[in-house]
């Protein structure tokens, strides 16, 4: 997300493993920043709760294997993935894990609402012309953006490959180092 000229403020929603970071940038600092434990993680486990009620003793990449493959935040999106079993191919759907995903989706869209009522209007409304930046791994759910863009009334997209945003922030912060000493140094 670049701040520019013609726009003041964006959203950035980084769905992590671990925590879901919310952000509102302007004029290259953060204005409001909002921070959950609430991350993959959480849905890994809703997702292996659901499968172990079925009899299934799914491995951690089984349960991966039915997120990236059957799991929907939209609501009855049909899709299907097939676990190798002792028993034999049971076939997953998104129906079957569709209530951890609900979970999951309604406790990012609660903190995006709390982060944008949290904003100040003028900021409000350039969020919402130029919609929330979805970051993070946990952001590459089937849907995700889809479902929120829906439930919010604002547009929402997924960063181009979401998982590796943290680490090119971070090289260019690195980049940066010498301006931003300079910048602190100048403050103080």
């Amino acid at each position: 997300v670049v701040v520019g000229a013609s726009v003041a403020g964006a959203l950035v929603a980084c769905v992590g493993a671990e925590n879901t970071e919310v952000a509102v940038l302007a004029r290259e600092s953060s204005v409001v920043t909002t921070s959950a434990a609430l991350g993959g993680t959480d849905l890994a486990t809703g997702v292996a709760a659901v499968l172990e009620a079925r009899g299934i003793n799914a491995s951690p990449a089984d349960v991966t294997k039915v997120i990236r493959e059957a799991a929907s935040a939209i609501p009855r999106r049909p899709r299907t993935t097939t676990l190798a079993t002792d028993g034999g191919a049971v076939d997953i759907t998104s129906d079957d894990v569709a209530e951890p995903v609900a979970a999951h989706t309604a406790a990012i869209h609660a903190l995006l609402r709390q982060t944008l009522s949290d904003t100040p209007a003028g900021l409000v409304d350039d969020i919402i012309g130029e919609g929330i930046l979805l970051t993070g791994g946990g952001a590459k759910l089937d849907g995700l953006a889809t479902q929120l863009s829906i439930q919010l009334g604002i547009p929402v997209r997924l960063a181009a490959e979401p998982q590796w945003c943290g680490v090119r922030g971070a090289a260019l912060a690195a980049e940066s180092l010498d301006v931003m000493k300079r910048n602190f140094v100048y403050i103080r």
